[in-house]
């Protein structure tokens, strides 16, 4: 049996592992040699654990996650100088998780060893020394000189340089011209970062755009903007003579503009189609093993200065120090470039984003700016704001020459009391409606905690706001819901303290009430809003069916679940409106949960409605013969319809045919294929009367 010290290292190993997971294209190529490390560790056979390891790394040299790995268990067999090397080996490959080899149980044996040490500041002084020698200036207007784009680590097949970027910039965006005379690059790379310091590389704010080389000659995008995904949609990757122009406007790097962010960091990569016998080639601009990563941010990048000349064109940029105010005081810093001298006012507005100065302002503070360059901080206290909600803060310089520059941003604020005060006002609403003000409080909450400081508040925003409307309604009307017909994200209480996120699909307030209600389940939260929203668009004006479509995952291990879940909506769905009938609906692989919900609670449902697709073959259905005869007696005289594809499975057409004629009001509808999604499944379920 392994000790207990073998269990723990195997959970910091596994843990180690993942900290690696930028080298994307060896993240599969490991994956059978971490499940038998842990096997091994598990079973406390340390020395079988490292030959493993060394066969997987004379296959996979470049693999700096395993390259550690084999580091941690060489120092659990009490090899330090070994250990040594293979940390070595690791940081030559990529790893860079200094404090987790510094302060880690892993390397325990090294802790204290000063080779280790020397190892670390060495290598990180010769990362440093490397990205200096790299950096270089952009001037407005004007072209770098070409930079080589050269094999990343692991590439050694391809030593030559695979073509060459140049970078150039203006006030309107920033361009990169990538020359490569090699059509076989699959994808092409290019990130945008602000580092904390020429020292210091990390960073939590940059873009990164990605496109297929071989898409249209103007392919589309797709960025990340800190943890946000995005469109930058006016950012244009072309097809050049003899290569790409990808352009970037600075809007697209909001809140990142020129000058107020004088470093940037840049790194271009060309990554050629995957080899699948082992990891795809790069080059890069730099080397960055972690480069290409879908998991992570790229940490390491070349720093660029931004040096606008003598006379550059007048330009005002700038950003709040956060977009989300939790309280009163707010920042905001102001980058003023151009010939300029003269008076800037500084304007903090609420409502709309469109400003005009010379209207009156909730605060203007007037300054007498310097010729060319100059920064401004601005310390605002929004006490006097209303008590939530978006606002504006926006500049205007006026030049020599009386020429105007504007620039605007927007944050949204939120009073450090506005939690505790929702609760309070949250504790009058009836509570079957509590949970769906919860549901949007929480979400405030939550968005809150994981907040960053330079994200967009907008999912934030709208939690808030959505929650302060809610008990706006409640006071006016009696109800957290709106009046008319309308689609209404919310949550339900699951019996075991838990909030389901659900959508209501609401019919007019008149008829809500004591009318009939269908409670309607889906595999997943996004099949979930298609059909909320088909069937929001598709019912008729009349119809009095209050829908909840939730979506509910399968658990194997817990096959009771889905019963009390669906048992705990039903109850809910009663406490909200007493239906005078419930009907059951369960779409794709959520049909399985609603047959054996409605054998479950019988009693409960006036109908059932199960739209299989032609994966449909129930895995807890295995026997059906034993399954119809356990289900028939159960589902006795309900209402059931089922409607299958022509091409269900085997099992599902054999619980069928056993079903059939053994309940009183059974009927199958047979369709001709699984083609339509979404929309085609609503509209069955709004057919079903």
């Amino acid at each position: 049996m392994p000790s207990a010290r073998h269990v723990v290292l195997l959970v910091v190993l596994l843990t180690a592992a993942q900290v690696g997971q930028g080298q994307t294209e060896y993240e599969a190529l490991r994956e059978p040699a971490l499940r038998r490390l842990g096997a091994y560790l598990h079973a406390g056979r340390i020395a079988a654990a490292q030959r493993d390891l060394q066969a997987h790394l004379a296959q996979f040299p470049g693999d700096a996650v395993m390259q550690y790995n084999l580091a941690c268990v060489t120092a659990m067999a009490g090899d330090a100088d070994s250990a040594l090397v293979h940390v070595a080996a690791a940081l030559a490959a990529g790893y860079r998780d200094f404090h987790r080899i510094r302060t880690g149980p892993d390397l325990a044996l090294l802790v204290n060893d000063p080779r280790l040490h020397a190892l670390l500041d060495s290598t990180w002084t010769a990362a440093v020394s490397r990205m200096q020698a790299l950096e270089f200036t952009l001037t407005e207007a004007v072209w770098s000189d070409p930079l080589a784009l050269l094999p990343e680590s692991g590439n050694d097949s391809s030593p030559a340089a695979a073509g060459t970027v140049r970078f150039g910039y203006d006030r309107q965006e920033l361009r990169l011209e990538v020359t490569c005379d090699d059509d076989e690059h699959g994808e092409f790379f290019a990130c945008v970062a602000i580092p904390h310091s020429l020292e210091q590389f990390e960073t939590t704010r940059w873009f990164e755009f990605r496109a297929d080389c071989a898409a249209p000659p103007t392919a589309a995008l797709i960025g990340r903007h800190g943890s946000e995904e995005s469109r930058p949609g006016a950012a244009r990757l072309e097809r050049a003579a003899a290569g790409w122009l990808l352009s970037i406007p600075w809007t697209s790097l909001h809140p990142h503009r020129p000058p107020l962010d004088l470093v940037l960091g840049l790194n271009v990569v060309l990554r050629r189609s995957t080899d699948p016998s082992g990891p795809a080639a790069r080059w890069g601009l730099i080397s960055d093993p972690y480069a290409g990563s879908r998991l992570q941010p790229w940490r390491r990048f070349v720093p660029v200065q931004l040096d606008p000349g003598d006379r550059p064109s007048p330009l005002v940029a700038g950003r709040l120090d956060t977009y989300l105010v939790i309280g009163d005081e707010l920042s905001a810093e102001l980058g003023l470039q151009g010939v300029a001298a003269g008076p800037a006012t500084v304007a903090l507005r609420t409502g709309s984003e469109e400003l005009s100065l010379a209207a009156a302002a909730d605060s203007v503070i007037a300054v007498d700016l310097e010729a060319d360059l100059c920064y401004l901080t601005i310390d605002y206290n929004l006490d006097a704001l209303p008590a939530a909600g978006w606002f504006t803060v926006g500049v205007e310089l006026v030049d020599a020459g009386g020429a105007r520059y504007r620039w605007h941003d927007r944050g949204f604020r939120l009073p450090a009391d506005w939690f505790v005060r929702q609760h309070e006002r949250l504790a009058a609403v009836p509570e079957a409606e509590q949970s769906i003000v919860q549901y949007h409080l929480f979400g405030t909450l939550r968005g809150q905690q994981a907040f960053r400081p330079h994200d967009d508040p907008a999912r934030v925003a709208a939690a808030a706001l959505e929650t302060m409307d809610m008990l706006d309604r409640f006071a006016a009307t009696g109800s957290v819901l709106p009046q008319e017909p309308v689609q209404v994200e919310a949550g339900f209480p699951s019996g075991d303290d838990a909030l389901l996120a659900c959508r209501l699909v609401l019919p007019d307030a008149t008829v809500r009430s004591g009318g009939p209600a269908v409670l309607v389940i889906t595999p997943d939260r996004e099949i979930t809003a298609q059909i909320a929203a088909a069937l929001a668009n598709g019912r008729l004006p009349g119809d009095p069916r209050l829908f909840l479509v939730a979506s509910l995952p399968q658990r194997p291990d817990e096959p009771d679940w889905a019963n009390q879940t669906i048992e705990a909506a039903a109850a809910w769905l009663g406490d909200l409106t007493e239906p005078r009938e419930l009907s059951l609906v369960g779409i794709a692989a959520g049909a399985e949960m609603a047959l054996h919900a409605a054998a479950a609670l019988p009693s409960v449902w006036q109908s059932v409605l199960l739209v299989a697709v032609s994966s449909f073959d129930p895995l807890v259905l295995a026997d059906p013969q034993e399954a119809a005869a356990d289900l028939a007696p159960r589902l006795a005289s309900l209402p059931v319809c089922v409607n299958l594809p022509a091409d269900a499975g085997p099992r599902a057409r054999s619980l069928v045919r056993l079903l059939d004629g053994k309940l009183e009001d059974w009927s199958v509808a047979w369709r001709a294929d699984d083609t339509g999604g979404a929309s085609a499944w609503a509209a069955l379920v709004l057919a079903d009367r």
